[in-house]
C-alpha cells in the first residue's frame, strides 16, 4: 500500500456496542457527511449469519436508517460461505459493489473471519475500502478489523483458554498493529468482572501478554465510536465513554476529540503511520487477491451464463476455477474453491436437468451431447488435477440424469439409460 494509495481510502468506524441507538445516529451522520454526493449503505450481515434471528437483525437495521436517516439499506446477505449458492454470492457481490457505507454489527468474531476469509466477500471489503468506501464495524464485527482477535464465545461462553486468533488486519498496512476490543466498560456482569468484552481483568492480562510488542490494544467503551482517518492521518473519538489504547500495562484514556494517529501506535514506535508493506507479505496478498478475484469473476460470469441457459460458458467458468485451483500459489488460497465449484455443478446439473425436461426429444440433441462431451473434458481436467471428489460429483450428477459414463484406457465415453 503506497502512500499514494492512502490518499484516496475511506474511514474506518469501530462502535464499542451493537445497540442500533439514537445515541450512535450521530456517529453515523458524521461518517455520513464525509461522503460527496448520495449515501449508498449497505448491511453485511455475516457475523450474526449463524443465528435462527439474522434476517430479524437485518429488518431491524433497515427500519433503523429508514427511521434516523431516511435512506434506504441494502442488505449484502452472507450468512455462510459453505451455504452460500452462486446467486446469493453474485448479490452480495452486487449490493457492495455500489455501497459507499458498509455496516456490519453483532454476532461472533470467528464465526465472521470464518466466513470471509479467502473468499470474494472479503476482497469486495478490501477494494471498496481502498477505493473510498466508509466501513462501519460495531461490537463483534469491529473486533474482526485488528490484526489479533478475542474468539469471544469460545473462551466466555465455552470456558477455552484466553488465546488470540487471526483477524482480518485491515489497518496494519498503514503501520496501525491493533487488538480491538468493544464493550470495553461492560457492567453486565455486576458481581463479576465482565469489562473489556466480557474478558475481566484477569484474563486481559493474560491475553496482553500474549501480543507480540508491535501489537496495541484499541479498547472502545459502549456507546462509543473510534473513527480512523487514513487521509487526515487522526482518530476521532465520539461517543458517551472513551477509547482506551493500553500497551504492555500502560493506558492511555481519549475522550471525545480529535488526535494524531500515532496515537493508535506503541508509545516510542519508529516508521511512518503510513507505509508499503513487505515485499514477502506484498506478493502473498497480491497473488491471493488475484486468485479471489479470479474465482468471483468466473462465480458471475457462471450465474449469467445459466441465467442465459449458455451452458457451454458455464462449463468453461467452472473450468477456469478448476485451472486457478492448480495455479495457485498460496497455501491455502484455494481452500474455498473445492466447495465453490461443488456449488456450481449442482446448480448447473439442476438448471440442465429442469431445461432438458422443457425441451422436445430431438435424438441426442436432447441428452445435450455436446455439452456432456464438455462436462466429461471437465471431469478428465478435475481428474488431473487430483479433484477425485469432484470429478465423482460429475459422474454422479450426471447419472441422477440418466447418463453413464463409462472410463477405458484412451478415452471416456457415455450412454444414456
Amino acid at each position: 500500500m503506497s502512500e499514494m494509495d492512502a490518499r484516496t481510502v475511506g474511514t474506518v468506524t469501530i462502535i464499542g456496542s451493537g445497540e442500533m441507538m439514537e445515541a450512535m445516529g450521530k456517529v453515523h451522520r458524521a461518517v455520513m457527511s464525509r461522503i460527496t454526493g448520495p449515501v449508498v449503505p449497505v448491511f453485511l450481515d455475516t457475523p450474526a449469519g449463524f443465528q435462527l434471528n439474522a434476517d430479524d437483525l437485518s429488518a431491524k437495521a433497515i427500519e433503523y436508517f429508514r427511521q434516523r436517516f431516511d435512506l434506504p439499506l441494502t442488505v449484502a446477505s452472507f450468512k455462510s460461505a459453505a451455504r452460500a449458492t452462486p446467486a446469493d454470492v453474485s448479490a452480495a457481490l452486487s449490493a457492495l459493489a455500489s455501497a459507499n457505507y458498509i455496516f456490519a454489527g453483532p454476532g461472533s468474531p470467528t464465526y465472521a473471519v470464518r466466513n470471509w476469509l479467502r473468499t470474494p466477500i472479503h476482497a469486495a471489503l478490501v477494494n471498496r475500502f481502498e477505493a473510498g468506501a466508509h466501513l462501519v464495524f460495531a461490537s463483534a464485527a469491529a473486533i474482526t478489523l485488528g490484526r489479533h482477535m478475542i474468539p469471544i464465545y469460545e473462551i466466555y461462553k465455552v470456558g477455552e483458554e484466553p488465546r488470540w486468533v487471526q483477524g482480518l488486519n485491515l489497518l496494519e498496512p498503514f503501520g496501525l498493529d491493533l487488538a480491538i476490543v468493544p464493550h470495553w466498560n461492560n457492567a453486565e456482569g455486576r458481581n463479576h468482572d465482565t469489562r473489556f468484552c466480557f474478558m475481566g481483568a484477569p484474563r486481559l492480562n493474560i491475553l496482553e501478554s500474549l501480543l507480540p510488542p508491535t501489537s496495541v490494544i484499541l479498547g472502545a467503551d459502549e456507546y462509543t465510536a473510534c473513527t480512523v482517518d487514513l487521509r487526515a492521518r487522526e482518530f476521532i473519538v465520539a461517543g458517551s465513554g472513551q477509547v482506551t489504547i493500553r500497551h504492555e500495562g500502560h493506558e492511555h484514556c481519549y475522550s471525545t476529540g480529535s488526535y494524531p494517529l500515532d496515537g493508535l501506535q506503541p508509545r516510542g514506535a519508529a516508521g511512518p503511520l503510513v507505509r508499503p508493506p513487505t515485499r514477502t507479505r506484498v506478493a502473498s496478498e497480491d497473488s491471493a487477491e488475484r486468485l479471489v478475484r479470479r474465482a468471483n469473476v468466473a462465480r458471475v460470469d457462471f450465474t449469467r451464463a445459466l441465467d442465459a441457459s449458455d451452458f457451454e460458458a458455464a462449463v468453461e467458468e467452472i473450468g477456469r476455477l478448476v485451472e486457478a485451483m492448480g495455479e495457485s500459489p498460496i497455501s491455502g488460497a484455494e481452500a474455498s474453491l473445492p466447495a465453490q465449484i461443488q456449488a456450481m455443478l449442482g446448480e448447473l446439473l439442476r438448471v440442465w436437468r429442469d431445461s432438458s425436461r422443457r425441451a422436445p426429444a430431438r435424438g441426442d440433441d436432447a441428452a445435450g451431447g455436446p455439452y456432456l462431451e464438455l462436462l466429461i473434458g471437465l471431469r478428465a481436467k478435475l481428474r488431473q488435477s487430483k479433484q477425485w471428489a469432484l470429478a465423482d460429483e460429475v459422474r454422479a450428477g450426471l447419472h441422477g440424469l440418466g447418463i453413464t459414463l463409462e472410463d477405458n484406457a484412451s478415452a471416456t465415453s457415455w450412454r444414456q439409460e
